[in-house]
């Protein structure tokens, strides 16, 4: 049930969130199979958890459940993500260039798409998500790309347009004095 590419520390993190320790004593010393096993005898029984706005942005059960199913974002191995990031530069070249495909090298737009759903997965790269942003915005896809991004990704850059939109309509007046000279 639980995906193997989640760390023991993720696990003990999501025991801590979750207010899970009076089941789990001494989670720290125990060792990853011995947590994930207790985790997943825990969650077949269990009916409720306290809701998690911060971190993992989980409100049930059953989405820790799915959020642990899934593999872990954050950790993929350098070669992978350099093929990523790479695949993410070619959409975003090929957005810049007035979405044709004779300036890439994509053969055909279902592979474009193909590559572009391949890397949705790994939207908490900054640049993998700006290239589905762009891609998005191209006449010739049909149905939109979801960029698949962690909860806690989501609620940073929501509080980050949060700031910028408050900084775009700010007036600000300086008192003083002030001399002003045509030569």
């Amino acid at each position: 049930m639980i995906h193997h590419t989640h760390t023991k520390k993720e696990l003990c993190q999501i025991i801590e969130v979750f207010d899970l320790q009076e089941h789990f004593e001494d989670h720290w010393e125990m060792d990853k199979e011995e947590i994930v096993d207790k985790l997943e005898t825990y969650l077949r029984d269990c009916k409720h958890i306290p809701r998690d706005d911060l971190y993992f942005v989980i409100e049930d059960v059953e989405q820790l459940k799915e959020y642990l199913q899934k593999p872990n974002q954050y950790r993929i191995s350098v070669k992978e993500k350099d093929e990523m990031i790479n695949i993410a530069k070619d959409i975003i070249f090929y957005c810049k260039q007035g979405f044709l495909l004779s300036m890439t090298d994509f053969y055909d737009i279902d592979d474009l798409i193909e590559k572009a759903q391949k890397i949705s997965f790994y939207g908490n790269t900054p640049s993998i998500a700006r290239a589905i942003r762009l891609l998005n915005k191209d006449p010739k896809i049909k149905t939109p790309i979801q960029i698949i991004q962690s909860g806690k990704v989501k609620l940073e850059q929501r509080r980050k347009k949060e700031k910028e939109l408050l900084k775009k309509g700010q007036y600000k007046a300086n008192k003083g004095k002030y001399i002003v000279s045509f030569d």
